[in-house]
């Protein structure tokens, strides 16, 4: 029957107890028939619940609304675990029962508790339950169970039951924990999900030897998201825990008139959660522009000993690609120079996450007219090397970099060296004025190295950028008596 919400109880319109200044119900003072108004209700009062969180007190007719609880769902969380929620009806309490199949009886009236069998092999998971979720565990990974919630009229007799079916995740993964597309074999990974929303999905792509997962777009479709979500992660626990992501999202525009041009930007939000938590909570979002290859390392708070990991991506018209999703413990390396150059990676956010027992290469590219003067690691001295390696990372280290300027007085200026075209799309000419034979090497903006070789005196050596990244890089150009190092700026037509 028809549902009717009311003010308050004392009001003229509410059955029970209407206008007669009555603020409380009890046996002697709730008729079946006849509101305390004095007014016929014509419908036999049967149950009366009240919900505390809410402040409702709800009345039902033996004709009318029946009591049932409503929204019941359930969701995997684990390889052992499933996730059920509900919407109660008033004060009513309810029980919950799962299966390994379909099959359900209607429960006796007799009062259950939790772990009670029912006639056909259901198991009694909640029994007189005022809760709006409960956590199945002691399940099977990738396997489905059947559930039924019944409301409890009184304490031996139910409702009908409410259905709902839910699937384990696969087998919880071991820490650290390590995703690389490249070994993963047919069109999913491991233990990803995932949740396909209007036409926007996640698909394996190949570029080169790479092998990578982009969020990409049904033609047709411009909006959407789409979920990808791995099991829990049993980590040991302890601070630094960080998931370190490969993310790259290529540079596009769209010209919505003659004179304006707008990004087409993708958003990356990334989410975690712990199998006895009932909502996801955002850990990073990532408005991404990048061009490159990019390394992000998101620290994952300390709350339990098993997560659960998703990258929600958002499509906006180009693709948004994402390779080698790592959960490990890292330590800081803090970056930094005296001003006159620069240390990749590292010089764009002034530190870089190392992963523990792993090494990292630094490129160190001093400014025009200076040179590498002195390195320091934890404040001590170290070997004046470029590149420059630590090796074995275990623990947090501060690598400082100072330069000096160098004294040959035939450094060339900035018209000795010719880099032309500069900003270029398919060939960069180098050429030295001064008569010298030199050679060039070319950094990305992370200090990976690119290319190098000889330039002739007189002969300009040509670069060939076409299948580079669009972005900035450097060129180092050292000769006999003199080093030197440029921008170039490589654009897509």
């Amino acid at each position: 029957g028809p549902v009717a919400s009311y003010a308050g109880v004392d009001t003229p319109e509410a059955p029970f107890p209407g206008n007669t200044g009555a603020n409380k119900l009890n046996d002697t003072t709730t008729p079946a028939l006849i509101s305390w108004a004095g007014n016929n209700s014509s419908h036999r009062l049967s149950f009366i619940g009240e919900n505390h969180n809410s402040h409702t007190v709800s009345f039902v007719y033996n004709d009318g609304c029946s009591p049932e609880t409503t929204n019941f769902s359930g969701e995997g969380v684990s390889g052992n675990a499933i996730q059920l929620s509900w919407t109660p009806f008033g004060g009513q309490k309810v029980m919950v029962v799962v299966n390994d199949t379909d099959n359900f009886t209607a429960p006796q009236q007799i009062r259950y508790h939790a772990g009670d069998t029912l006639a056909t092999g259901e198991r009694v998971l909640v029994a007189n339950s005022n809760d709006i979720h409960a956590l199945c565990t002691g399940l099977q990974p990738l396997t489905t169970y059947y559930f039924r919630l019944y409301t409890m009229l009184t304490d031996t007799t139910y409702t009908t039951g409410l259905p709902c079916a839910a699937t384990t995740l696969c087998h919880n993964l071991g820490y650290p924990f390590k995703e690389t597309f490249q070994m993963a074999e047919g069109s999913t990974f491991n233990c990803w999900h995932q949740d396909t929303t209007q036409g926007v999905h996640w698909q394996k792509q190949r570029e080169r030897i790479n092998i990578f997962l982009s969020l990409v777009s049904d033609p047709g479709t411009q909006t959407g998201s789409a979920l990808m979500q791995i099991s829990p992660l049993n980590l040991d626990g302890g601070g630094n825990l960080v998931l370190l992501l490969d993310v790259r999202n290529p540079l596009r525009f769209d010209t919505i008139n003659d004179t304006t041009v707008l990004p087409l930007l993708d958003t990356l939000i990334v989410k975690y959660r712990t199998s006895d938590m009932y909502q996801w909570q955002t850990l990073y979002m990532l408005f991404s522009d990048i061009p490159d290859w990019k390394q992000f390392a998101i620290p994952l708070p300390s709350v339990s000993n098993d997560y659960l990991i998703a990258l929600d991506g958002h499509f906006g018209g180009q693709t948004l690609s994402v390779d080698n999703v790592r959960v490990t413990t890292v330590h800081l390396v803090s970056v930094t120079t005296d001003g006159h150059g620069a240390v990749y990676p590292g010089s764009e956010l002034n530190s870089v996450a190392v992963p523990d027992g792993e090494s990292i290469t630094f490129n160190i590219v001093p400014d025009n007219g200076y040179e590498l003067s002195q390195i320091f690691v934890d404040y001590q001295p170290q070997p004046r090397r470029n590149p420059f390696t630590l090796t074995t990372v275990s623990e947090p280290h501060v690598l400082y970099v100072t330069f000096a300027q160098t004294l040959s007085l035939n450094n060339p200026s900035h018209s000795d060296i010719s880099l032309y075209p500069n900003p270029a799309n398919t060939v960069v000419n180098v050429s030295v004025n001064n008569g010298q034979v030199a050679q060039y090497s070319l950094y990305d903006m992370s200090g990976h190295f690119v290319a190098n070789g000889n330039i002739a005196p007189g002969t300009p050596a040509q670069i060939k950028v076409q299948s580079l990244a669009a972005g900035v890089y450097y060129i180092k150009v050292v000769g006999h008596d003199f080093k030197t190092t440029e921008k170039i700026v490589v654009t897509k037509r």
